[in-house]
C-alpha cells in the first residue's frame, strides 16, 4: 500500500482516532485540492478505519486499538498517541521512501514537496515553535538563532541511516517511559550533539553528529502564533505552506474554531444552515479604545469589556429569537500566554492592537459544552466571525437577509419596514422589550440572517421569569388558561388532588425548564403540544392515571437532560424509536405502565443516560446489545417484563453499572461470566427466569448479600454458600447436547410430577380456607366493603424479612400473574403474598386482592 501511494519517492502521512475525523477530512481535502495525492492515513481505531474507507480515503489500520474519544493534552491516551506516532515512523522508513509526517491538527495551504526538494542533503527537516523570525525570506530558519522547541507536528524524514538510527532511539526512549512526551524526547535526542554546521550553512549536524537537520521557517510553516496572532507571512509578504494549530487555549474545540475563523476548515453542509437561522451585528468600537494611550492591562480590558457588553446583548437576542449568533471580530491590545510577559512577546511581529482569536477572550471549549440549563440557561449556538464570508455558505442563505436599523421609539416612522430605504431596512426601537422584540421579529422566522446595525441599546432586557414551586393542597382540573403564563420557567404541581386532563395549552409555555405534576389523579393522554417546550430539561408526570401511547414529540425534546419520569401510569404501546434522540438525558423512568414491544436499538444514542427504569411493563423480545453502548449507565431495571433470550454479554461492558435488575422475565441461557468483572456492581437480581448452567464464582458473585438468583431451577455450581448442585462440566460448559437433553427430560418429568402434587395441595388449602372463612362470616357482622382500605399496609422490608429475602424455601408457586410466597409476621399470623413487582427504589407493587391474612 505504501508503494502504491508514493509519488516521486515521497509519501505524506497523518494519523489519528475517530475524534479527529473532521480534521483528517479537512487535511485530505486541502492536499487533494493542491494536487497532492501521495497521501495515506493511519487509523488508530476501527471506527475511523471504516468511515475513511467508505469515503474513499487511503487508510490503513495501525492496530493501536485506541479509544474513539478525544485525548486531552498530557493524558495517558495522549502519550499513547505519541508513542504510536513514533512506532509508525519506524515502520514506514524501511520502505525507502521520503516521509512527510503530519499531525491532524494542521492544514496544507500550498504544495510543500517542491520546497522540501530544495534541501536534498537534509536527513530531517522539522518545524518549530519559534515565534521570532530569524529570516525574512522563504529560506530555512537560521538554526543558530532558533530558541523555540522543534515541533514534530510537521517534519520531513529521508530514509537515510542517521534518520533510521534516530527513529529507533526515539522509539526505545518513549517505550521505556509511558509518561514521556514524544516531542520532549525528540528534542533531547536531536540536541545531544548540536552545533556543527553542514557545508553551506543552512543545515546543522545533530543527534549523533552525523544527522543533517534543517529547521523549516515559522513564517511560512506557521504555528498557531505566527499565523493567527502575528500574521507573520502577511507582514513579510510571503505565501504560507502550512498552519499548525498550536499556541491556543481551548483544546481540540479551540483548534477547530481557529481554522474556521481563517476559513480553512471544511464542515458538513448542515453547519452552514442552522434551522432557526442566524443573527449577526456590526460591532461599534470607538477609535480611542483601540489607539489612545499605552497598551496596558487596563486599556486592554477596557477595550475587551466594551466588546463583551455588545456580545452579551447579542447573545440575549439570539437566545430570545432562537437563532445562532455569528460572533463579531474581536480586537485585543495584549497577547494571551500561559506565562508572564510584557504585553506582547519581545522580538515578535505582533501589532497592537490586533485582531485576536476568539480563545484569547472566551473559553470556547466551555461554550460548546451542553451545560446544565438550570445553572447556565439555555444553550446558545454560535459561529465564527468570518462565517458570512465563507465560500461554503450557500447563496440561498446569504440572500435571505433582514437588515435591522435602530431608531428612536418616539419617531413617527420607527417600527417596521422603512419604505424610504431602497434596501428595505427594518426599523426597531432602541431598548426594545422582550415582548416587543418577539412581536416585531417573529414574523421573519423564514429569514435566514437577521443583521443588526448595532447592539448598543438594542435590547431592554428580559421580563422577569416566573416560578410556581411546590403548590400544595389544590384539587380540581388544571385550567386551560395556564398557557397564558408565557414567562413561566418552572411549574411544580406534585402531591395534590388534581384530576382531569393535562391541558394542551401547556405547549405555549415555551420558556419552561421544569414541569412536574407527579402523584395526582390526572388522566387522559399526554398532549402532543408539550413537544413545543424546546427548553424543557425535566418532565415528571409519574403516579397518575395517564393512558394511551407516549407521543413521539416528547422523545424529540433533545433539551431534556435531567429527568423524564412517566412511571406508574397506564401508558401503552411501544417505546418509540425516537427515544434515541434523548441524547442528553440523565434519567428515564417508565416503570409500572403497560408498554409493550421491543426496546429499540436506538436506545444506544442515549449516551449520557445514568438511570433506565423499564420495570413492570410488558416489553418482549431480547434485551438489546445496544444497551452496552451506554457506558455511563448506573442503574438498569427490566424486572417484571416478558424478555426472552440470553442476557447480552454487552452488559458486562458497562463498567459504571451499579444496579442491575432482570428478575421475573423469561431469560434463558448462561449467566455471562463478564458480569463478575463489573467492579462497580453492588446489586444484581436475576431471579425467576429460566437461566441454566454454572453460576460464576468470581468478583461480584462472591457476595451473597446483594445477589438474587432464586427461581432458576437449572443453575448449578457457584460458591458453596449458594447451596446449588455441582455442575457436570461436560453438561454445562462443554455444551454436550445429548447429556443436556437427557437432563432436561428428567427435569421436565420431575417438574410435571411436582406440579401435580402442588396443585392438589393448593386445592386442599383453598378448600380449607374457604370453609373457615364461611364459618367466621356466620359469626361476624356483615361483610365490609371490598376496598383497598381493608388491607393493612405492609412495607417492602417487612415482606423481605417475612419471606427470608424471598427465598425458595418460602416460594409456593409462580403463575402468569405473579409469584406466591409464604410470609410470616411476628405475632400476626401468616400472609400469602403474590404479584410482587420490586423496583430499584426499594418499593414493591402488588395487587391488594392478592393479599389474604390467615389466623
Amino acid at each position: 500500500m505504501v508503494a502504491a501511494r508514493a509519488r516521486d519517492g515521497v509519501i505524506v502521512v497523518t494519523f489519528g482516532n475517530y475524534a479527529f475525523l473532521d480534521f483528517i477530512l479537512t487535511w485530505v481535502r486541502h492536499l487533494t485540492d493542491l494536487g497532492v495525492d501521495s497521501l495515506l492515513v493511519g487509523a488508530m481505531d476501527t471506527k475511523l478505519l471504516r468511515e475513511l474507507y467508505l469515503r474513499g480515503v487511503p487508510v490503513f489500520d495501525m492496530g493501536s486499538r485506541m479509544a474513539t474519544e478525544d485525548a486531552g493534552w498530557g493524558s495517558p491516551t495522549f502519550h499513547k498517541m505519541g508513542r504510536e506516532k513514533v512506532l509508525l515512523i519506524n515502520a514506514l522508513l524501511p520502505f525507502g521512501y521520503e516521509l512527510l509526517m503530519c499531525d491532524t491538527d494542521m492544514v496544507w495551504l500550498k504544495n510543500p514537496l517542491p520546497y522540501l526538494a530544495r534541501y536534498p542533503d537534509a536527513d530531517l527537516l522539522t518545524s518549530s515553535d519559534q515565534v521570532i523570525p530569524t529570516v525574512t525570506d522563504d529560506s530555512l530558519e537560521n538554526w543558530r538563532e532558533v530558541t523555540g522547541a522543534f515541533n514534530i507536528g510537521i517534519f520531513h524524514w529521508r530514509p537515510t541511516e542517521p534518520a533510521k538510527r534516530l527513529a529507533k532511539d526515539w522509539k526505545d526512549l518513549v517505550i521505556s517511559d509511558d509518561k514521556l512526551w514524544d516531542q520532549n524526547a525528540f528534542n533531547d535526542l536531536v540536541r545531544k550533539k548540536f552545533g556543527q554546521p553542514v557545508q553551506g550553512g543552512d543545515l546543522v549536524y545533530s543527534y549523533d553528529g552525523k544527522l543533517k537537520l534543517g529547521v523549516l521557517p515559522a513564517s511560512i510553516f506557521c504555528s498557531g502564533h505566527t499565523y493567527f496572532v502575528q500574521g507573520m507571512y502577511k507582514q513579510l509578504h510571503l505565501e504560507p505552506y502550512a498552519v499548525h494549530t498550536t499556541f491556543q487555549y481551548a483544546g481540540t474545540e479551540g483548534k477547530r474554531h481557529r481554522l474556521r475563523e481563517a476559513m480553512l476548515f471544511f464542515d458538513q453542509p448542515s453547519y452552514y444552515d442552522s434551522p432557526g437561522g442566524f443573527l449577526s451585528f456590526k460591532p461599534n468600537i470607538p477609535k480611542s479604545l483601540l489607539l489612545d494611550g499605552a497598551h496596558t492591562v487596563e486599556s486592554h480590558f477596557e477595550l475587551v469589556n466594551y466588546q463583551l457588553k455588545q456580545i452579551r446583548t447579542a447573545l440575549a437576542v439570539a437566545s430570545l429569537l432562537k437563532r445562532t449568533l455569528v460572533m463579531p471580530p474581536l480586537w485585543c491590545r495584549l497577547d494571551r500566554m500561559w506565562f508572564g510577559h510584557p504585553g506582547i512577546l519581545e522580538g515578535t511581529m505582533t501589532r497592537q492592537p490586533f485582531l485576536c482569536p476568539m480563545d484569547h477572550v472566551f473559553e470556547v471549549h466551555v461554550m460548546l459544552k451542553d451545560l446544565p440549563k438550570e445553572e447556565f440557561g439555555p444553550h446558545i449556538d454560535f459561529r465564527e466571525y468570518s462565517f458570512l464570508e465563507n465560500p461554503s455558505l450557500p447563496k440561498e442563505v446569504k440572500d435571505l437577509l433582514l437588515d435591522v436599523q435602530l431608531c428612536d421609539e418616539h419617531s413617527s416612522r420607527c417600527s417596521g419596514v422603512d419604505e424610504t430605504d431602497k434596501h428595505r431596512s427594518f426599523l426597531l426601537p432602541r431598548n426594545s422589550t422582550e415582548e416587543k422584540l418577539l412581536d416585531l421579529l417573529s414574523p421573519y422566522k423564514d429569514v435566514k440572517i437577521i443583521q443588526f446595525s448595532s447592539m448598543v441599546d438594542a435590547f431592554g432586557g428580559f421580563a422577569d421569569a416566573v416560578i410556581l414551586n411546590s403548590i400544595t393542597d389544590i384539587s380540581g382540573v388544571i385550567p386551560d388558561s395556564i398557557g397564558k403564563l408565557e414567562n413561566l420557567t418552572e411549574l411544580h404541581l406534585d402531591n395534590n388532588n388534581l384530576s382531569g386532563l393535562v391541558p394542551s395549552s401547556g405547549g405555549n409555555l415555551t420558556r419552561l425548564l421544569k414541569l412536574s405534576a407527579s402523584s395526582n389523579n390526572l388522566g387522559g393522554s399526554i398532549p402532543r403540544s408539550l413537544g413545543k417546550l424546546s427548553d424543557l430539561i425535566s418532565l415528571d408526570f409519574s403516579s397518575n392515571y395517564l393512558n394511551g401511547s407516549i407521543p413521539e414529540e416528547i422523545f424529540q425534546l433533545q433539551s431534556l437532560s435531567l429527568l423524564l419520569d412517566l412511571s406508574h401510569n397506564s401508558l401503552s404501546g411501544p417505546l418509540p424509536f425516537d427515544v434515541g434522540r434523548l441524547a442528553n438525558l440523565n434519567t428515564l423512568s417508565l416503570s409500572g405502565n403497560q408498554l409493550s414491544g421491543q426496546i429499540p436499538t436506538t436506545i444506544r444514542n442515549c449516551i449520557v443516560l445514568e438511570v433506565l427504569l423499564l420495570d413492570c411493563n410488558s416489553f418482549q423480545g431480547s434485551i438489546p446489545q445496544a444497551l452496552g453502548d451506554i457506558k455511563g449507565l448506573r442503574v438498569l431495571n427490566l424486572t417484571m417484563n416478558s424478555f426472552s433470550g440470553v442476557i447480552p454479554d454487552a452488559l458486562g461492558d458497562i463498567h459504571s453499572l451499579q444496579q442491575l435488575y432482570l428478575a421475573h422475565n423469561n431469560l434463558s441461557g448462561l449467566i455471562p461470566t463478564d458480569l463478575q468483572n463489573m467492579t462497580s456492581l453492588f446489586n444484581l437480581d436475576l431471579s425467576f427466569n429460566d437461566l441454566q448452567g454454572e453460576v460464576p464464582k468470581g468478583g461480584f458473585f462472591r457476595n451473597l448479600s446483594y445477589l438474587s438468583i432464586a427461581g432458576n431451577k437449572n443453575l448449578c455450581g457457584g460458591i458453596p454458600q449458594l447451596r446449588l448442585d455441582p455442575c457436570p462440566t461436560s453438561v454445562v460448559r462443554k455444551n454436550n447436547k445429548s447429556k443436556r437433553w437427557l437432563k432436561y427430560v428428567k427435569i421436565a418429568l420431575a417438574a410435571t410430577t411436582g406440579a401435580l402434587l402442588f396443585l392438589a395441595l393448593l386445592t386442599a388449602i383453598i378448600q380449607l380456607i374457604y370453609k373457615n372463612s364461611k364459618q367466621r362470616q356466620k359469626r361476624s357482622h356483615p361483610l365490609a366493603p371490598v376496598t383497598g382500605e381493608q388491607y393493612e399496609r405492609v412495607s417492602y422490608q417487612e415482606l423481605s424479612d417475612g419471606t427470608k429475602g424471598f427465598s425458595d424455601a418460602n416460594l409456593l408457586g409462580k403463575g402468569s400473574y405473579g409469584t406466591v410466597y409464604k410470609c410470616a409476621f411476628i405475632g400476626e399470623g401468616t400472609i400469602w403474598y403474590s404479584s410482587l413487582c420490586p423496583t430499584s427504589t426499594g418499593k414493591a407493587v402488588a395487587s391488594p386482592s392478592s393479599v389474604t391474612f390467615t389466623a
